[in-house]
């Protein structure tokens, strides 16, 4: 057999051998761990370096991006390009591209851009491009000017998006002279984004910043490669465009910084961005780069999204430090761990020597720890005994101090202690803490002792002494251990005979963070320490629970106790306010005998407080004299201390408060009062008070309070509604008396919970509404509802209903029948109220609006026949607009005039469609002035209306199908009530031809003046030789036929005169020589010219009235025709020997003149024609008394140019009188 040493030892040396191998494998596997760890380390370095440079360019990418955008948008702001641009696309839709108009417009706009277009170049920007839409016609390259008028929808679809959505837009695009970044905004056809889209305006750079500003940033070479197959359809020579490659290259290289990419373009080894990794190393010139690919989706990707991306940024580092040196770190690293295995065998070895002697050594203190762990689970055992009765105290024991004394019992033997105790922390009136005990040992050590424990244990002995060591637990809340009491500064000392105390251990109850009991322990042999301290730790918790829920259940019963006692007090309150026909007294009566019995207390009291004077409303106390309506000073009263205190004041014995020194206590001498302030719309104006001569032997309670506070409001409540009732009852007095002087009748209408509905209150109108009496209506609503009209009440019913089931405002229109007025239309409206007995009441007005309604009928009449006259206007086209120029109506008269319907231009168009632009531009620079001013054709009409103009003039309208028309259009605003502009109405008639018959009578006139009237003076001048014998003595015969070719040719004379007279006026050509004239003299000379004519006729001339102090505003030499048109045609038309009078007389401000003759006057039938041109009464009257028949109108037009007026009147066989009014003033002279 073996020793046990030999036995060890080959023991030993097999624990080498394997664990050698062991950690040879396993240092090893740490080898390769670290190896790979490192790798992966060096791939994460690479990968975050090739995402910085990605983030670097994508960021300059999209700063660019930024910047292109924002400088399109600020040169779309351009009000100049923008009207550029909307001109030259309004004349290439009428002329096309090649239309000299076109060439020299775009010129103009090259020229306005050209320093925006050097500015962006300072800048960076490589392209400035204007296209025109829809199909994304170049109109302008600033790039290559010379190219243009290309559609480019097909190729350029970032630029077909914005002016398809009219929305700026920026991204990559690669173009037909170029690729790059480009931000494109819209143009709109009208200012403020308004219109069509017209076209676009894009900037652009190229795809990457500066390169060799990106190399130097980085420290990286840069270069920019481009999809070959993307480039197709752009770019056809690649070589003519700079780029590198052959044809069968996929990515061609466009830009680069440094010349390691033409090697490896050269060695074929450029990645292919789409196929290959983000990012690897390669060579060149010996060193080792980091090559980092960035694929670039343009605009077109990004709408196809399995289309591979258009370009890409090629980024290469020199990384051949680094590289090197993580070589040699990974050699460090094999070298590191080599030596860490030999370390490792090297303790293995000195480990099994030291394990030998550890093994016996453990061995020993193995049979020790299991004594002492057997000890320990005893007393765990005991513990967790002592934990299960402790929680059954709360579920079985009917009577927990006898569990708790048990349990005290228990927890003395487990911690070998003599005695102590268990109890509740309770708090004073100054939040001073307190103990109870549940259980306590039986130390009596005397007679006294042991009276006093046997009668105050049951209940439980107080220890309120804070100053000894149980007070110091119960204010620290930690636990306390003294092991030499005697000299402990907190013993507090011991009653003569009491047990000596050796130690003590105070253990603190908690339930949460609140301190809910103490476990007192004293004289354990060899003192109390922490351990024993953790090890009662689950008993103090089980303990603390435990109290915690005899807690509640104590403040659940004083709860259940306070809510009955509440409960029959609401009772009683409910029963009192549930009596029938019961006055306030009575109810205050009521409560106050309630409190009395309720509170033990003699007498009650409910006061009202007017300043210092203090009076009793209600006072109960059985078996005194009532001392209702007395009178009191306040400051001698205990509710004087109520209302100071603002709140419930409770005495319980006024002999021992603070109060005893008051008056009030000296005048009355009661000992015990309960009182709070009664509050009345929030303001304090009496008290509710109980009181007695004797003290109260229970103190006042919670419950008391809410008692208080629950008759205070109830009280309160009372004397709010008689306070309401009174102030109701003067407001309804008041009211009456106003409402007496209202056309309407002001009404209150109740509907109560039972049905039953009535007017509590109604003005004395309620008569001309209903035919019902204020009395009768307030007895029950019936009657008024049986005046209702049939048709109506289910209406007028459900309304009502509605109102009360949602308290939502009242509103109804309806007839009713009145006994004496027949039907009538009536209107209401009110607002409900919900009241505590449940009814329903409604505050409102009904007024009478049969008037106003059958007005409102005649107003709709009137608006729909002027729709009718509106639409049936076939002949004249009427337009209306917003105050912003949109058009909002268009009648069939407009339809038939400019051949649009109406919904092509309502709500979307304004009427600039229809003016010819040239003729709008041209009176916008006669109105406006300014030609900076932004161009908006509509301001011609919108200013003048905003100055309250009326515009009337003539213009040319443009049909839709390019007919032009002259018409005469007049403008008037259409305002609101505050003046402000609201829109526009327009009416136009068209005058083409009337413009047409004008100029071929301005031709006839021309030629009468020239071709007749010179001839007829020749003529008249011939006939008068020829009487006067110029030529020989003329027979009789002859001289008569001369005579009548003379007088007719002097008639045509005239009418020729006449005409060319009246044309003048009508054409405002005649010109006024308006002077201020005395009256008298200029009638005297009338008659004084026309006298001769009057003796032809054997006519009396008179002037009658001539208000000699007068003066009027005329023409001298006009005034004169005007007279002796009108004495010629009196003098014509009356009978031979009869009278023609001139009168003046004052009319106003102005004088009227007269001509009255006695003639056979004016045939009603003629008399709406009197002043037309050619006017005769018949054709005889031509033949019998001579004249035009322009006379008249002649004169008409010639007052009213001096700003007066002409009119007549006739009876006809009684004769006629003319008259004409003119402005006058008194004569200065006089």
């Amino acid at each position: 057999m073996k020793s046990p040493d030999t036995g060890s030892s080959i023991y030993s040396q097999l624990i080498i051998v394997i664990g050698g191998l062991t950690l040879a494998a396993f240092f090893a596997f740490l080898t390769a761990w670290g190896w790979q760890q490192r790798e992966a380390q060096w791939a994460l370095t690479l990968e975050t370096q090739a995402e910085v440079q990605k983030l670097a360019v994508l960021q300059a990418q999209y700063g660019l991006e930024q910047q292109a955008l924002l400088l399109a948008e600020q040169l779309a702001l351009d009000v100049t390009t923008q009207r550029l641009i909307s001109e030259l696309a309004e004349l290439i839709t009428r002329h096309g591209q090649q239309d000299p108009h076109v060439l020299m417009q775009r010129q103009a706009l090259q020229q306005h851009l050209l320093p925006f277009w050097d500015y962006l170049r300072s800048n960076g920007a490589n392209q400035l491009h204007v296209h025109l839409a829809p199909g994304v016609i170049s109109l302008l390259r600033m790039h290559q000017p010379q190219h243009w008028g290309d559609s480019l929808v097909e190729i350029r679809p970032l630029v077909d998006q914005v002016q398809q959505q009219g929305e700026a837009r920026y991204g990559l695009e690669i173009g037909r002279f170029g690729s790059g970044v480009r931000g494109v905004v819209p143009i709109f056809a009208q200012p403020n984004l308004e219109g069509p889209v017209v076209g676009s305006l894009e900037v652009g750079f190229g795809m990457l910043p500066e390169l060799r500003q990106l190399d130097q940033e980085l420290d990286a070479g840069l270069a920019l490669l481009l999809f070959a197959p993307a480039l197709d359809k752009v770019i056809a020579d690649y070589q003519a465009s700079g780029l590198i490659g052959v044809d069968q290259d996929r990515w061609l290289i466009n830009q680069h910084s440094r010349r390691e990419i033409l090697h490896w373009h050269a060695q074929q080894q450029i990645p292919d961005p789409i196929a290959s990794a983000q990012h690897q190393v390669l060579r060149a010139d010996g060193q080792d780069f980091l090559v980092t690919l960035i694929p670039l989706r343009d605009v077109a990707g990004d709408l196809e999204t399995d289309r591979p991306a258009a370009a890409a940024a090629l980024i290469w580092k020199n990384i051949s430090t680094a590289l090197a040196t993580h070589h040699k770190d990974q050699q460090v690293l094999v070298i590191s761990w080599l030596l860490a295995f030999i370390a490792a065998m090297g303790l293995l070895v000195l480990l099994l020597l030291a394990m030998r002697r550890a093994v016996d050594r453990q061995n020993k203190d193995h049979r020790a720890t299991l004594q002492v762990e057997s000890h320990e689970r005893e007393q765990a055992r005991q513990l967790l005994s002592i934990i299960t009765s402790t929680q059954s105290v709360y579920i079985s024991a009917e009577n927990p101090r006898e569990s708790f004394e048990r349990l005290l019992e228990r927890t003395l033997q487990l911690t070998d202690s003599q005695f102590g105790f268990i109890g509740e922390v309770f708090h004073d009136e100054h939040q001073q803490p307190y103990l109870k005990t549940y259980a306590i040992s039986n130390i009596a050590w005397d007679d006294q002792s042991r009276g006093i424990f046997s009668q105050e244990a049951p209940s439980g002995l107080v220890f309120s002494n804070l100053n000894t060591l149980f007070g110091s637990v119960l204010t620290s809340k930690k636990p306390v251990l003294s092991n030499n009491p005697a000299t402990d500064p907190r013993k507090g000392g011991l009653p003569p005979g009491h047990p000596p105390l050796h130690s003590f251990a105070g253990l603190p109850v908690m339930f949460g963070s609140e301190l809910v009991g103490m476990i007192g322990l004293a004289n354990r042999p060899g003192g109390y320490d922490n351990e024993l301290i953790n090890f009662l730790v689950p008993l103090q918790r089980t303990l603390g629970q435990l109290i915690h829920a005899l807690q509640e259940d104590r403040a659940r019963r004083l709860e259940q106790h306070r809510l009955e006692r509440q409960r029959q007090a609401l009772r009683a309150l409910n029963d009192i306010a549930a009596i029938p026909n019961l006055g306030l007294s009575q109810r205050l009566q009521r409560v106050l005998q309630l409190g009395c019995s309720y509170l033990q207390l003699d007498m009650g009291l409910v006061t009202e407080v007017q300043g210092s004077d203090y009076r009793i409303i209600a006072h109960h106390a059985p078996g005194q004299v009532s001392l209702e309506g007395a009178h009191f000073e306040l400051e001698l009263t205990y509710c004087s201390l109520t209302l100071q205190h603002n709140d419930i004041l409770a005495i319980q014995h006024m002999a021992r408060s603070p109060f005893k020194q008051q008056r009030c206590y000296e005048q009355f001498g009661l000992e015990a009062y309960l009182g709070i302030p009664l509050h009345v719309d929030g303001i304090a104006c009496g008290t509710l008070a109980f009181n007695s001569l004797s003290p109260r032997e229970k103190p006042y309670d919670d419950i008391d309070m809410e008692f208080m506070r629950l008759c205070a409001r109830w009280v309160g409540n009372l004397l709010a509604e008689k306070k309401a009732q009174d102030d109701r009852f003067e407001l309804v007095q008041r009211f009456s008396k106003l409402a007496h002087h209202l056309p309407g009748v002001i009404y209150q209408y109740q509907l109560d919970a039972n049905g039953h509905s009535w007017f509590p209150f109604s003005s004395a109108a309620i008569t001309d509404i209903y035919g019902v009496s204020p009395e009768q209506a307030k007895d029950d609503a019936q009657m008024v509802f049986q005046t209702i009209h049939p048709d109506d009440l289910e209406q007028v019913s459900q309304s009502i209903t509605d109102s009360a089931t949602h308290l939502s405002e009242w509103q109804a229109t309806y007839r009713v029948i009145h006994p004496q007025r027949g039907i009538i239309w009536l209107s209401g409206q009110s607002t409900p109220e919900r009241l505590d007995t449940g009814a329903t009441i409604w505050h409102g007005y009904i007024t009478d609006v049969t008037e106003s309604r059958a007005q409102a009928e005649e107003v709709k009449e009137a608006r729909a026949f002027l729709r009718t006259v509106i639409d049936a206007a076939t002949e004249v086209a009427i337009v209306a607009t917003d105050s912003q120029g949109l058009i909002t109506l268009f009648n069939s008269g407009a339809e038939h005039l400019l051949g649009y319907s109406a919904d092509e231009l309502i709500g979307r168009r304004t009427p600039a469609v229809f003016h010819l632009p040239d003729e709008l531009r041209a009176r916008h620079e006669q109105l406006i002035g300014n030609t900076e001013t932004a161009y908006d054709p509509m301001q011609i009409f919108i200013q003048p209306a905003r100055e309250g103009k009326v515009q009337s003039s003539v213009w040319t309208y443009l049909r839709k199908g390019g007919e032009q028309r002259q018409v005469h259009l007049s403008v008037t605003p259409i305002n609101d009530g505050d003046g402000q502009l609201l829109g526009l109405l327009g009416m136009a008639s068209d005058v083409t031809e009337q413009l047409r018959l004008e100029t071929l009578k301005s031709e006839f006139i021309s030629t009468v003046n020239h071709e007749l009237r010179t001839p007829l003076t020749s003529v008249i001048g011939a006939l008068g030789l020829l009487r006067g014998g110029a030529l020989g003595t003329v027979p009789e015969e002859m001289q008569h036929m001369l005579g009548i070719a003379e007088d007719n040719t002097r008639q045509l004379h005239a009418l020729i005169n006449d005409l060319l007279d009246l044309d003048k006026l009508s054409a405002g050509k005649v010109d006024f020589d308006t002077q201020w004239l005395p009256l008298e003299a200029s009638l005297h000379q009338a008659l004084e010219v026309n006298q001769g004519y009057a003796e032809r006729y054997t006519i009396d001339l008179e002037l009658i009235q001539p208000v000699p102090a007068a003066e009027i505003a005329a023409d001298p030499r006009r005034l004169a025709q005007i007279m002796a048109n009108l004495i010629s045609n009196a003098c014509k038309f009356s009978p031979a020997g009869s009278r023609v009078s001139v009168a003046a007389a004052q009319h106003g401000e102005q004088i009227r003149i007269s001509v009255t003759d006695r003639g056979m006057g004016i045939a009603a039938e003629f008399q709406s024609r009197i002043f037309h041109r050619f006017a005769q009464a018949d054709s005889s009257s031509t033949r019998q008394h001579g004249g035009t028949g322009l006379g008249l109108a002649i004169s008409r037009e010639l007052v009213r140019q001096m700003n007066g007026d002409m009119s007549f009147s006739s009876t006809e066989g009684e004769g006629a009188c003319f008259w004409f009014d003119l402005p006058a003033r008194a004569d200065a002279r006089l």
